[in-house]
């Protein structure tokens, strides 16, 4: 049976909204593909269509995490100030990292522990990630992609590993105190990152692509 392009399908970005959730309630591996195509309101003939397994799936929220990405970093790049508009996106994700795919992402780190396919996947993502913030920064320096890959990696990654380990240490039921915690946290997080993004232009005295 031919199977619909998840990536180009409307119905498929319906489908991949609904089921957030059951991840997120469930886990990986807690969530069967019965419960998957209950919350899309589909049969489970019908879903297997779009999604033959929950690896398609994460794979499929994994592309729509990037072009959602991809657009953030062109209007970046087309920004007046990029570096202030690279701060506005870091607040942004930070603060509504529950609106986002925060929990999602978390229990799919989990289940890269168990699974080499989602590992694999979660490496693939995040390096694919990490190169897309380098070239911000690299914007922000005043450099090109190559370049900034080389000098500003490891800010990209650093980067990363804030909101991703922000996204694993929260949760919306969080309990009053928690949340509270949480809220400083956060704050701690857009902190670091500011200060990630100002540290490139001290050491080689670069100045921003504002300022040159």
């Amino acid at each position: 049976m031919e199977q619909v392009n998840p990536a180009a399908d409307r119905r498929s970005r319906d489908i991949l909204d609904r089921v957030k959730a059951v991840f997120c309630a469930k886990g990986f591996d807690g969530a069967s593909m019965q419960d998957l195509a209950v919350a899309a309101g589909m049969s489970a003939g019908n879903f297997y269509r779009y999604f033959p397994s929950k690896n398609a799936i994460i794979e499929a929220l994994a592309q729509q995490d990037l072009e959602r990405m991809e657009t953030e970093i062109g209007a970046i790049f087309a920004a007046a100030d990029p570096r202030k508009a690279f701060g506005e996106l870091l607040r942004a994700r930070v603060e509504n990292i529950h609106c986002d795919n925060g929990p999602l992402w978390a229990e799919i780190e989990a289940a890269s522990f168990r699974k080499p396919e989602i590992a694999a996947l979660r490496l693939r993502m995040e390096q694919a990630v990490t190169a897309k913030l380098a070239s911000v920064l690299g914007r922000i320096a005043g450099v090109g992609d190559r370049e900034a890959l080389e000098r500003f990696g490891a800010h990209a990654c650093f980067l990363v590993l804030l909101v991703t380990g922000l996204s694993t240490a929260s949760r919306p039921t969080d309990s009053a105190e928690t949340r509270e915690r949480n809220r400083r946290l956060s704050a701690l997080v857009i902190e670091a990152g500011e200060n990630a993004v100002a540290s490139i232009l001290r050491p080689s005295g670069l100045r921003s692509a504002v300022e040159a």
